[in-house]
């Protein structure tokens, strides 16, 4: 079972596997490998006049199975969760969760992480230079010409 809870909120949900959510017709979602769920609880007290706040880490949990999330190259959104339990005169309690992914897959299941953004990245300069060098070659700048030749009027 997926432990995040953006992941039944978007388009990518329907994906099971990464050869079907890492694909470039999918540019808006990301297939997560094998991840780590860290969560912490904070409570803080505001009893009579008297302030204290505690917060402690949960154990970490690892999660085995992928799963497709939204996101795009440089990672998947919405893998921090923040719920406040309740919140009232006497304190607050809150929990943070955060899945943690050992890798992530964007566009393709072979190049883990930002890997295959930096490779597109890359193309579309290389693309960019020698488009530029050929506009350069096909339409040559004609030299200017300083003000001291121009004619007089």
């Amino acid at each position: 079972e997926d432990p995040s809870y953006a992941r039944g909120m978007c388009a990518c949900a329907h994906h099971t596997s990464c050869g079907s959510c890492a694909v470039a017709t999918n540019p808006a979602c990301v297939w997560i490998g094998p991840a780590e769920l860290r969560g912490s609880v904070e409570y803080t007290n505001n009893f009579f006049f008297t302030s204290f706040a505690t917060r402690q880490s949960m154990s970490s949990l690892s999660v085995r199975a992928g799963g497709c999330h939204p996101g795009w190259g440089f990672g998947a959104f919405g893998l921090v969760q923040n719920a406040t339990l309740f919140n009232g005169g006497m304190g607050h309690l809150s929990v943070q969760t955060e899945l943690v992914p050992d890798e992530y897959f964007w566009a393709q299941c072979s190049l883990p992480n930002e890997g295959s953004a930096l490779l597109m990245m890359g193309a579309i300069a290389a693309a960019a230079a020698v488009l530029s060098a050929l506009m350069g070659a096909i339409f040559p700048q004609r030299p200017k010409r300083a003000i001291s030749e121009l004619p007089l009027i």
